[in-house]
Protein backbone atom coordinates (compact mmCIF):
# COMPACT_ATOMS: atom_id res chain seq x y z
CA UNK A 1 0.00 0.00 0.00
CA UNK A 2 0.86 3.84 -0.51
CA UNK A 3 3.09 5.54 2.17
CA UNK A 4 2.15 8.68 3.99
CA UNK A 5 5.81 9.12 2.81
CA UNK A 6 7.93 8.06 -0.16
CA UNK A 7 11.22 9.10 -1.41
CA UNK A 8 12.00 8.83 -4.64
CA UNK A 9 15.65 8.02 -6.63
CA UNK A 10 17.29 9.93 -3.62
CA UNK A 11 16.03 13.12 -4.67
CA UNK A 12 12.11 13.75 -4.11
CA UNK A 13 9.95 13.14 -0.93
CA UNK A 14 6.43 12.14 -2.39
CA UNK A 15 4.14 13.30 0.73
CA UNK A 16 0.47 11.69 0.54
CA UNK A 17 -1.01 14.00 3.30
CA UNK A 18 -4.85 13.19 2.63
CA UNK A 19 -4.33 8.96 2.61
CA UNK A 20 -6.27 8.58 6.41
CA UNK A 21 -9.54 10.42 4.42
CA UNK A 22 -12.02 8.58 2.76
CA UNK A 23 -12.64 8.99 -0.75
CA UNK A 24 -16.47 10.76 -0.60
CA UNK A 25 -15.26 12.60 2.53
CA UNK A 26 -13.00 13.94 -0.18
CA UNK A 27 -15.93 14.83 -2.53
CA UNK A 28 -18.14 16.40 -0.13
CA UNK A 29 -15.36 19.01 0.87
CA UNK A 30 -14.88 19.55 -2.31
CA UNK A 31 -18.77 19.67 -3.21
CA UNK A 32 -19.18 22.03 -0.22
CA UNK A 33 -16.66 24.79 -1.73
CA UNK A 34 -17.70 24.03 -5.49
CA UNK A 35 -14.64 22.85 -6.94
CA UNK A 36 -14.95 19.47 -9.73
CA UNK A 37 -12.39 16.69 -9.86
CA UNK A 38 -11.55 14.32 -12.16
CA UNK A 39 -11.41 10.10 -11.28
CA UNK A 40 -9.18 8.11 -12.25
CA UNK A 41 -11.15 5.53 -14.34
CA UNK A 42 -8.80 2.53 -13.47
CA UNK A 43 -9.72 2.70 -9.41
CA UNK A 44 -13.22 1.63 -10.66
CA UNK A 45 -11.54 -1.37 -12.64
CA UNK A 46 -11.51 -4.91 -11.03
CA UNK A 47 -8.86 -5.72 -13.00
CA UNK A 48 -6.67 -4.05 -10.62
CA UNK A 49 -6.18 -5.92 -6.67
CA UNK A 50 -6.81 -2.80 -4.80
CA UNK A 51 -10.11 -2.12 -6.53
CA UNK A 52 -11.26 -5.54 -6.10
CA UNK A 53 -9.76 -5.37 -1.79
CA UNK A 54 -11.74 -2.41 -1.82
CA UNK A 55 -15.09 -3.53 -2.82
CA UNK A 56 -14.69 -6.57 -0.57
CA UNK A 57 -14.50 -4.39 2.47
CA UNK A 58 -17.33 -1.99 1.39
CA UNK A 59 -19.88 -1.86 4.30
CA UNK A 60 -17.63 -3.22 6.66
CA UNK A 61 -17.19 -1.79 10.18
CA UNK A 62 -13.51 -0.55 9.74
CA UNK A 63 -12.34 0.19 13.28
CA UNK A 64 -10.59 -2.80 13.72
CA UNK A 65 -9.12 -2.88 10.31
CA UNK A 66 -7.54 0.20 11.22
CA UNK A 67 -6.49 -0.40 14.30
CA UNK A 68 -4.02 -3.31 13.42
CA UNK A 69 -2.87 -1.51 10.22
CA UNK A 70 -1.72 0.87 12.58
CA UNK A 71 -0.49 -1.70 14.95
CA UNK A 72 1.38 -3.10 12.64
CA UNK A 73 3.17 0.08 10.81
CA UNK A 74 4.20 0.98 15.05
CA UNK A 75 5.86 -2.72 15.15
CA UNK A 76 7.58 -2.26 11.50
CA UNK A 77 8.76 1.04 12.93
CA UNK A 78 10.17 -0.18 16.36
CA UNK A 79 11.45 -3.68 14.78
CA UNK A 80 13.67 -0.79 11.85
CA UNK A 81 14.81 0.76 15.15
CA UNK A 82 15.88 -2.05 16.19
CA UNK A 83 17.80 -3.34 13.61
CA UNK A 84 19.11 0.19 13.47
CA UNK A 85 20.40 0.64 16.95
CA UNK A 86 22.22 -3.18 17.07
CA UNK A 87 23.50 -3.68 13.70
CA UNK A 88 26.36 -1.27 13.75
CA UNK A 89 27.84 -2.76 16.72
CA UNK A 90 27.73 -6.64 15.69
CA UNK A 91 28.46 -5.93 11.70
CA UNK A 92 31.50 -4.23 9.91
CA UNK A 93 31.54 -3.30 6.31
CA UNK A 94 34.65 -3.81 4.20
CA UNK A 95 35.03 -1.53 1.50
CA UNK A 96 31.62 -2.27 0.25
CA UNK A 97 31.36 -5.54 -0.28
CA UNK A 98 32.27 -7.92 2.63
CA UNK A 99 30.01 -7.84 5.58
CA UNK A 100 31.57 -8.90 8.80
CA UNK A 101 29.47 -10.19 11.43
CA UNK A 102 30.52 -11.03 15.31
CA UNK A 103 29.23 -13.77 16.40
CA UNK A 104 28.70 -12.89 19.72
CA UNK A 105 27.21 -9.56 19.52
CA UNK A 106 25.12 -11.20 17.00
CA UNK A 107 23.26 -13.76 19.17
CA UNK A 108 22.44 -10.90 21.64
CA UNK A 109 19.95 -9.31 19.13
CA UNK A 110 16.42 -10.48 19.59
CA UNK A 111 15.42 -13.35 16.54
CA UNK A 112 12.83 -10.79 15.08
CA UNK A 113 15.88 -8.38 14.64
CA UNK A 114 18.29 -11.11 13.41
CA UNK A 115 16.21 -11.94 10.66
CA UNK A 116 15.67 -8.56 9.37
CA UNK A 117 19.15 -8.17 9.50
CA UNK A 118 20.21 -11.04 7.83
CA UNK A 119 17.76 -9.54 5.18
CA UNK A 120 19.14 -6.83 4.45
CA UNK A 121 22.62 -7.89 4.42
CA UNK A 122 21.72 -10.20 1.42
CA UNK A 123 20.13 -7.93 0.12
CA UNK A 124 22.46 -4.84 -0.01
CA UNK A 125 25.44 -7.50 -0.80
CA UNK A 126 23.54 -9.16 -3.31
CA UNK A 127 22.07 -6.09 -5.25
CA UNK A 128 18.51 -6.54 -4.87
CA UNK A 129 15.97 -4.12 -4.68
CA UNK A 130 13.51 -6.47 -2.27
CA UNK A 131 14.13 -8.10 0.74
CA UNK A 132 14.75 -12.17 0.12
CA UNK A 133 11.56 -13.97 1.51
CA UNK A 134 10.86 -14.78 5.18
CA UNK A 135 11.93 -18.74 4.86
CA UNK A 136 15.48 -17.27 2.97
CA UNK A 137 16.19 -14.95 6.06
CA UNK A 138 15.40 -17.73 8.38
CA UNK A 139 17.82 -19.64 6.28
CA UNK A 140 20.29 -17.54 6.47
CA UNK A 141 20.21 -17.37 10.60
CA UNK A 142 20.10 -21.03 11.34
CA UNK A 143 22.95 -21.56 9.05
CA UNK A 144 24.71 -18.89 11.00
CA UNK A 145 23.68 -20.33 14.09
CA UNK A 146 23.97 -24.10 13.60
CA UNK A 147 27.50 -24.02 11.34
CA UNK A 148 30.21 -22.79 14.24
CA UNK A 149 32.84 -24.53 11.92
CA UNK A 150 33.80 -23.16 8.50
CA UNK A 151 31.16 -23.68 6.05
CA UNK A 152 29.27 -21.95 3.29
CA UNK A 153 26.11 -21.28 1.90
CA UNK A 154 25.21 -19.74 -1.57
CA UNK A 155 22.00 -17.46 -0.64
CA UNK A 156 20.42 -14.41 -2.08
CA UNK A 157 23.10 -14.19 -5.14
CA UNK A 158 25.42 -14.32 -1.41
CA UNK A 159 27.80 -16.33 -0.40
CA UNK A 160 27.51 -16.82 4.14
CA UNK A 161 30.94 -18.31 4.51
CA UNK A 162 31.39 -19.14 8.61
CA UNK A 163 33.93 -19.55 11.27
CA UNK A 164 34.45 -20.08 15.24
CA UNK A 165 33.96 -15.84 16.00
CA UNK A 166 32.86 -14.51 12.69
CA UNK A 167 30.93 -14.73 9.72
CA UNK A 168 31.33 -13.53 6.48
CA UNK A 169 28.59 -12.46 4.20
CA UNK A 170 29.77 -11.18 0.07
CA UNK A 171 28.15 -11.24 -3.70
CA UNK A 172 28.56 -14.69 -4.62
CA UNK A 173 30.98 -14.94 -7.85
CA UNK A 174 28.30 -16.04 -10.55
CA UNK A 175 26.14 -14.28 -12.80
CA UNK A 176 28.51 -11.02 -12.60
CA UNK A 177 28.24 -8.98 -16.19
CA UNK A 178 30.73 -7.01 -17.88
CA UNK A 179 29.02 -4.50 -19.42
CA UNK A 180 30.15 -1.62 -22.19
CA UNK A 181 30.00 2.08 -20.51
CA UNK A 182 30.33 4.31 -23.57
CA UNK A 183 31.29 7.84 -23.15
CA UNK A 184 28.91 9.62 -21.82
CA UNK A 185 26.75 6.94 -20.66
CA UNK A 186 25.25 6.02 -16.90
CA UNK A 187 24.17 2.88 -15.47
CA UNK A 188 23.78 0.93 -13.08
CA UNK A 189 26.37 -2.46 -12.66
CA UNK A 190 25.24 -5.43 -11.05
CA UNK A 191 22.65 -4.42 -8.87
CA UNK A 192 25.39 -2.71 -6.78
CA UNK A 193 27.60 0.03 -8.67
CA UNK A 194 26.29 3.52 -10.32
CA UNK A 195 28.78 4.00 -12.79
CA UNK A 196 29.07 6.94 -15.12
CA UNK A 197 31.91 8.02 -17.91
CA UNK A 198 32.83 11.10 -18.15
CA UNK A 199 35.27 10.84 -20.56
CA UNK A 200 35.94 10.28 -23.81
CA UNK A 201 36.94 6.85 -24.13
CA UNK A 202 34.99 3.52 -23.73
CA UNK A 203 35.42 1.29 -20.38
CA UNK A 204 33.94 -2.23 -19.73
CA UNK A 205 32.53 -2.54 -15.56
CA UNK A 206 33.29 -6.40 -14.94
CA UNK A 207 34.39 -8.67 -12.30
CA UNK A 208 37.56 -8.28 -10.80
CA UNK A 209 37.97 -12.11 -11.39
CA UNK A 210 41.38 -14.07 -10.64
CA UNK A 211 43.39 -11.70 -12.95
CA UNK A 212 42.21 -8.42 -10.31
CA UNK A 213 42.98 -10.66 -7.19
CA UNK A 214 46.44 -11.50 -8.99
CA UNK A 215 47.35 -8.04 -8.79
CA UNK A 216 45.97 -6.87 -5.64
CA UNK A 217 47.99 -10.00 -3.94
CA UNK A 218 51.11 -8.79 -5.14
CA UNK A 219 50.37 -5.27 -2.82
CA UNK A 220 51.49 -5.25 0.77
CA UNK A 221 47.69 -5.47 1.66
CA UNK A 222 46.45 -8.95 2.48
CA UNK A 223 42.96 -9.46 0.78
CA UNK A 224 39.97 -11.67 1.43
CA UNK A 225 40.09 -13.47 -1.99
CA UNK A 226 36.46 -14.86 -1.82
CA UNK A 227 34.57 -11.43 -2.00
CA UNK A 228 37.24 -9.59 -3.92
CA UNK A 229 36.47 -11.98 -6.77
CA UNK A 230 32.86 -9.91 -7.13
CA UNK A 231 34.00 -6.66 -6.91
CA UNK A 232 33.85 -4.52 -9.34
CA UNK A 233 36.82 -3.74 -12.49
CA UNK A 234 37.26 -1.26 -14.82
CA UNK A 235 39.41 -2.31 -18.16
CA UNK A 236 39.86 -0.92 -21.25
CA UNK A 237 41.56 -2.37 -24.39
CA UNK A 238 41.03 -6.00 -22.61
CA UNK A 239 43.01 -4.94 -19.59
CA UNK A 240 42.15 -4.24 -15.98
CA UNK A 241 42.95 -0.32 -15.33
CA UNK A 242 41.73 0.47 -11.81
CA UNK A 243 39.58 -1.85 -9.10
CA UNK A 244 38.41 0.88 -7.60
CA UNK A 245 37.24 -0.77 -3.91
CA UNK A 246 40.97 -1.09 -3.67
CA UNK A 247 42.79 1.26 -5.44
CA UNK A 248 42.85 4.87 -4.87
CA UNK A 249 40.20 6.59 -6.67
CA UNK A 250 42.93 8.98 -8.11
CA UNK A 251 43.65 5.77 -10.58
CA UNK A 252 40.32 6.14 -11.83
CA UNK A 253 40.35 7.81 -15.62
CA UNK A 254 39.24 12.02 -15.49
CA UNK A 255 35.04 12.01 -15.02
CA UNK A 256 34.75 8.34 -14.44
CA UNK A 257 32.52 7.87 -11.14
CA UNK A 258 31.52 4.70 -9.38
CA UNK A 259 29.48 4.74 -6.32
CA UNK A 260 28.04 1.96 -4.41
CA UNK A 261 23.93 1.69 -4.88
CA UNK A 262 21.77 -0.08 -2.69
CA UNK A 263 18.87 -1.23 -4.89
CA UNK A 264 16.73 -1.87 -1.34
CA UNK A 265 16.57 1.86 -1.10
CA UNK A 266 17.60 4.18 -3.30
CA UNK A 267 14.96 3.86 -5.93
CA UNK A 268 12.08 4.20 -3.23
CA UNK A 269 12.45 4.93 0.14
CA UNK A 270 9.48 4.36 2.08
CA UNK A 271 9.25 6.82 5.49
CA UNK A 272 9.18 3.88 7.44
CA UNK A 273 12.15 2.73 6.48
CA UNK A 274 13.69 5.86 6.69
CA UNK A 275 15.77 4.91 10.05
CA UNK A 276 17.24 1.45 8.93
CA UNK A 277 18.09 3.02 5.84
CA UNK A 278 20.27 5.80 7.29
CA UNK A 279 21.91 2.85 8.83
CA UNK A 280 23.07 1.14 6.58
CA UNK A 281 24.31 4.34 4.69
CA UNK A 282 26.33 4.68 7.66
CA UNK A 283 27.79 1.69 8.05
CA UNK A 284 28.76 1.54 4.21
CA UNK A 285 30.21 4.97 4.00
CA UNK A 286 27.87 6.72 1.60
CA UNK A 287 26.11 9.92 1.43
CA UNK A 288 23.09 9.90 3.91
CA UNK A 289 19.38 10.08 2.23
CA UNK A 290 17.72 13.25 2.24
CA UNK A 291 15.93 13.56 4.99
CA UNK A 292 11.97 14.01 4.85
CA UNK A 293 10.40 17.32 5.40
CA UNK A 294 6.88 16.36 7.08
CA UNK A 295 8.06 17.93 10.27
CA UNK A 296 8.85 21.29 8.64
CA UNK A 297 5.19 21.30 6.76
CA UNK A 298 2.79 23.63 8.25
CA UNK A 299 0.32 21.59 9.33
CA UNK A 300 -2.44 24.81 9.69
Amino acid sequence: AMAPATLLERQIWLLRPLLHLRREALRDYLRGIGIAWRDDPSNESPAYERVRVRRSIEGMDMTQLRLEIADKASRRRRLNAAVAAGLPGCVTVAGGVRAQIDRARWETLEPDVRRLSAGVLLAVMGGQPLLPAAASCEKAVEFMRESRISGKLALGRCIIETGAETVLLYREMRSIPAIAVEPGMSLLWDGRYRVVNGSGHPLVVGACGMEGLERLKSGPTPVHAPSVLSSPAFSSAGEIICLPVFDDHDKLPAGVTIERHLGLFDNILVGYDELLAQCIAMMFKIKAYKRSPVNQINKN
